[in-house]
This record gives structure tokens, sequence and C-alpha cells, in this order.
């Protein structure tokens, strides 16, 4: 007994399901052509938004280190501020506070400056904050050391430096801001 599926079509006895089962194989070559394609076009499109979001992500903390680095700076003046204040009042429990305050703010300032992705500051700034921190933390210790001391013979060197390094800071922050409001 013979089927209609064994029959040859006339081809060097291929029958119709050989017909079918490379039909079939044909589509299936032409569809994994086309999954390929599709996965690649899709990897393409991935690997361009990892880059988009890697560029977004290096913009977002550069912002966000210089907001940082903004108010560091302030802090910087602020604390020259203070000692400056207590200089001209000769209080030393004020004078203490204010140079551990500021040594402090400098310390974080020129870490954040240094920071991969942070603003330009300039050498200069960097070092000026390196020195004054360094003498602010040495007339601190000085004024602590003594009892009742006259604040103005231990920040009496500082004050000029700190004023020079205080409108630095101005420029700098000034800037910064500028730039921070432009974006």
């Amino acid at each position: 007994m013979t089927f209609p599926y064994d029959r040859p079509m006339g081809v060097n006895g291929i029958t119709w399901l050989d017909w079918v089962m490379a039909a079939l194989t044909v589509i299936g070559f032409v569809a994994t052509g086309f999954g390929i394609y599709q996965a690649w076009a899709q990897a393409r499109k991935a690997t361009t938004a990892a880059e988009a979001a890697k560029d977004a992500v290096a913009t977002t903390r550069a912002k966000l280190l210089a907001v940082d680095i903004v108010h560091e700076f302030t802090s910087v003046r602020q604390a020259v501020s203070h000692v400056v204040s207590a200089t001209e009042t000769n209080n030393p429990e004020v004078a203490k506070f204010a140079l551990v305050e500021l040594s402090e703010a400098m310390r974080r300032g020129g870490t954040l400056a240094r920071e991969d992705g942070a603003p330009i500051v300039s050498a200069d700034i960097i070092s000026q904050l390196e020195t004054t921190s360094k003498l602010a933390s040495i007339a601190k210790a000085d004024i602590a050391r003594r009892s009742n001391p006259k604040v103005r013979t231990y920040t009496g060197e500082l004050l000029e430096p700190l004023t020079d390094l205080s409108h630095s800071l101005l420029d700098f922050v000034t800037a910064q801001k500028y730039a921070l409001d432009k974006e």
C-alpha cells in the first residue's frame, strides 16, 4: 500500500513532503538571519544608550562636584570672616572654633577640587588652601595652649593670605555659579 505523500512528484523521486521540508528550511534560514540582524540592531542601540547614560552620569557628577566645591569654598569664606571678626574682637574661643572650621573647610574644598570630573580649580588656589590650612591649624594650636592669648598675635600672619584666598575663592565661586545657572 502506498500513501499519497510517498508518490514522487516527478523530479527524481522527491516527494511533496520533501519539497515542503526544503521550503520550511529556507524560511527558517531567512528567519534566523532576520533574528540575528534584529539582535545586532538592538545591541547597537543598547550600546548607544549605555554611552549616553555614561555621559549623563559624568555630567551630573561634574555638576554635583561643582555645587559641592562652591558650597565648601563659601564655607571657607565664611570661616575667614569669622577669623577676622574674632581677631578684631580678640575672642580666643571664637577664633579657635573659626580656625578649626576654616581648616576643615579648606581640607574638604581641596579634596573636592582634586576629584575627577571636578571643575578646574587653579593650582594657585589649591596651594593657597593647603598653605593657609596648615597655618590655621598651627594658629589654633597656639591659641589653645595659651591662657588668655592675644588673638592677633597668632592670627596676624594669617590675615593677609586669608584675604587673598577669600578674593580668589569669590572669583571662582562667582564664575561657577554663573556656569551652573547657564546650564
